[in-house]
């Protein structure tokens, strides 16, 4: 059944959508295959649909429907003179899964049928090595218990609202039995769903601050097997007007998913459509559909075989949270921004524009032409995130880079990049110094046939050469563990494995337990370029970790975006790269080892502008402080002309923001002469430490620090009262939250003037 989506920018309360419309609603899900033995080597040309297997055939039907987008969105202005786009159901993403030749479930973030094809089609899975022992302990202190995040949740006032859209009896109101699993105590299945959900919504509820509830639509559906779900944002806003201390958009003419846009607003800017949408496979994991089925445990402890819904939720409320560039990957409109019009008015730039920045062009999306973005989209290791908050971060969570060194012959020497194996010794420094040697194997796939002799498909032949060397190998035609298993029963102290097919060097899939030498793999190009220096030889290389360079990253420490060489629509631009170590929640694929948390991926909705605002007033952490000032006097009463007075002048800086400035002013009355004071400071805070006269000057007063000033000044005027007053402001762009304290005043109480006369003894 099909129907036509509510508009979800204007007013009336969308009902209970179609599986369709749901579908089209979600943003990176998940496409299942079981069954048999998948093709192993083979390269699928990005429009072959028709070179599919038959069962394949429905799925991308159903796909092809749900990434068609509407060909015109309409640009609207709201009450408050802004706009919006209702996105009706485009710019999504489906999360696609299939299993590998060990029967686990691979995925891939896409939004094509040609790329879906050629993942399904493909055996080049996104997955990563294990968790390293310094991995390990970065998860530790950066996850936490369902109890402990149950505790956060209930501490946070950053409300997460799911909407269940499914009827009675079905998805979240499932009431076939369970047994509560991993924390999970729910005992049916709709409870376990709806459990897994809210504990989702938890972790980001956690980390981010906002006056505005998030509401989700959700609602599980019987899909077509081979589909999990999505999640996505629903509507875009720019040039909202905020309220109260709220800062409204920092950019103009600027595209805004609607959960950032009413964060900054301060108000909901649509209040008759949700922020995100999503939709998941109610008949995943029952009988002859879905293999290992979901995982509705929270302590990520799910097998090899089944879907973890906490860990797809929580990519997915990333993508509808905002982490999704708006620019176009799709033919006939490469590198233009959203919503593809000709018309300039409509053809604003979204929020990633002012942070994605190309080192080959030297330019953020925002300032390029659209030729210079169509480059960029598939500019590989040569496109980075330059927001600040991620690049901080990424020194404290991403480790070293893994990196083959060449030393001999120089006609080859240099760095290459490294792809690496889930399974043998991880790299590691000091570096595993040796000579490269090429593997051979005149049997390649122990059935007699030879179509190559390097791939190491069965036992090696070479052995004399290839003991205490490097191998240099051929991908193709076998498991990668095999490979590696041969070259190490060879004598080999490592492995390299050459790609067959242009891009990346792969991230090798595999488990076995008795390979202990570590196995890298290289581009096609550079395994070409290595193969042919073997001739002349020899060839002396380094396997080792580079401490200068931390893996995924730039050479200025900016995170590596994904940009493929051939775009891939969907998956390019709009995730972390797939380089990074270890694995990031927002790469596009969701990978093993990705924890609980939501890593760099937090800080990058903090440099679009989901700034922090621990106590919930609108007012960036940032921006905020509270000046306070005290003032006293010693003595203040029974003084004359000529009497010595101090004053005691305190200034004391509190809040939330970690720098800020004072000014402060003292006009001293005309009554107060041979004026002198001394300062001293604490806590951070500095300025002058001494000097004559009035005080007027700035100081530098971090949250937290104090200044004191003690005046010395002489009487030299007669009055009943004299008044003296002092205040202190901010002097930049912070906000002071409570302005009642910045202004203090003392009085001095004076000695009348009195005639003595003599007395007259009478």
């Amino acid at each position: 059944m099909k129907q036509t989506p509510p508009s979800l920018g204007n007013a009336g309360t969308p009902q209970r959508r179609s599986p369709r419309l749901k579908l089209m609603l979600l943003a990176c899900l998940a496409l299942l295959l079981f069954g048999g033995a998948l093709p192993r080597s083979r390269s699928v040309v990005a429009s072959a649909q028709g070179d599919l297997p038959d069962s394949y055939q429905a799925t991308l039907t159903q796909v092809r429907a749900l990434i068609s987008a509407p060909e015109a969105l309409q640009v609207q202005r709201t009450p408050d003179g802004g706009f919006f786009v209702d996105l009706q159901g485009s710019r999504q993403f489906l999360l696609l899964t299939r299993t590998d030749a060990q029967g686990r479930l691979i995925t891939r973030c896409v939004g094509s049928v040609e790329e879906a094809a050629a993942f399904l089609s493909g055996d080049t899975p996104l997955l990563a090595e294990p968790l390293s022992a310094a991995e390990a302990a970065i998860h530790q202190i950066i996850e936490r218990t369902p109890v402990q995040r149950r505790a956060a949740l209930a501490a946070s006032q950053t409300q997460i609202s799911i909407n269940v859209k499914d009827l009675a009896g079905e998805g979240f109101n499932d009431p076939t039995p369970a047994t509560p699993v991993g924390g999970n105590t729910g005992t049916t299945i709709g409870e376990q769903r709806l459990i897994a959900f809210t504990y989702a919504a938890s972790i980001w509820a956690d980390y981010l601050q906002s006056t505005v509830p998030i509401i989700i639509d959700a609602g599980f559906d019987p899909l077509d097997c081979n589909v999990l779900g999505a999640a996505g944002p629903q509507v875009l806003y720019s040039n909202f007007t905020p309220s109260g201390y709220n800062p409204g958009p920092e950019y103009a003419n600027t595209l805004y998913v609607e959960a950032l846009a009413n964060k900054r607003a301060g108000h909901d800017l649509g209040p008759s459509s949700s922020d995100i949408g999503a939709t998941f496979n109610s008949a995943f994991g029952t009988s002859g559909c879905g293999g290992g089925g979901w995982y509705y445990g929270l302590d990520h402890q799910e097998s090899d075989t089944e879907a973890d819904l906490v860990a797809v939720l929580l990519h997915e409320i990333g993508h509808g949270l905002g982490f999704i560039s708006l620019v176009s990957t799709s033919a006939n409109t490469y590198g233009m921004n959203f919503p593809y019009y000709t018309n300039p008015a409509k053809n604003q730039d979204d929020i990633w524009n002012y942070f994605l920045y190309d080192n080959n062009i030297g330019k953020l999306f925002k300032d390029m032409t659209v030729a210079e973005r169509a480059r960029a989209i598939t500019d590989t290791k040569a496109l980075v995130w330059s927001g600040p908050a991620v690049t901080a971060a990424a020194r404290n969570f991403l480790q070293a880079s893994p990196v083959l060194t060449i030393t001999t012959p120089p006609a080859v020497s240099g760095r290459y990049e490294l792809g690496l194996a889930s399974f043998g010794t991880p790299v590691q420094n000091p570096p595993l110094v040796g000579t490269l040697v090429a593997a051979i194997d005149p049997d390649t796939d122990g059935a007699g046939t030879a179509d190559t002799i390097f791939d190491a498909c069965s036992p090696i032949s070479n052995v004399a050469a290839l003991t205490g060397k490097i191998a240099l190998i051929d991908r193709g035609t076998c498991a990668f563990t095999d490979k590696v298993r041969h070259a190490q029963e060879a004598g080999a102290v490592a492995a390299i494995i050459a790609n067959n097919q242009s891009g990346d060097p792969p991230q090798m899939i595999g488990s076995d337990a008795t390979i202990s030498i570590p196995a890298v793999s290289i581009t096609q190009a550079n395994g070409a370029t290595l193969r042919a220096a073997l001739i002349p030889g020899p060839v002396s290389a380094q396997i080792g970790l580079d401490p200068s360079q931390l893996a995924g990253t730039d050479s200025a420490g900016r995170v590596l975006m994904y940009a493929p060489s051939a775009i891939s629509l969907g998956s390019s631009v709009s995730h972390f790269d797939i380089s990074t170590v270890p694995n990031l929640l927002m790469e596009p694929a969701i990978n093993p080892d990705i924890g609980q948390s939501p890593d760099l991926t937090d800080e990058l909705l903090r440099d679009i502008g989901w700034y922090p605002d621990v106590n919930y007033n609108g007012i960036p952490d940032t921006s905020e402080l509270d000046l306070g000032l005290a003032l006293t006097a010693t003595p203040s009463q029974l003084l004359n002309v000529g009497s010595a007075v101090t004053l005691t002048l305190t200034i004391t800086s509190s809040g939330l923001i970690a720098a800020s400035a004072a000014h402060i002013v003292d006009s001293f009355p005309s009554q107060l002469g041979a004026i002198t004071w001394e300062a001293s400071y604490s806590g951070g805070a500095s300025g002058p430490a001494s000097g004559s006269g009035n005080i007027d000057f700035t100081l530098a007063m971090p949250s937290g620090s104090q200044a004191t000033f003690v005046i010395r000044a002489t009487v030299v005027g007669q009055a009943l009262i004299i008044t003296n007053t002092a205040s202190v402001t901010s002097s930049g762009e912070e906000i002071d939250v409570a302005t009642a304290n910045n202004q203090a005043t003392v009085q001095l109480s004076l000695v009348a003037s009195t005639t003595f006369l003599p007395m007259v003894m009478r």
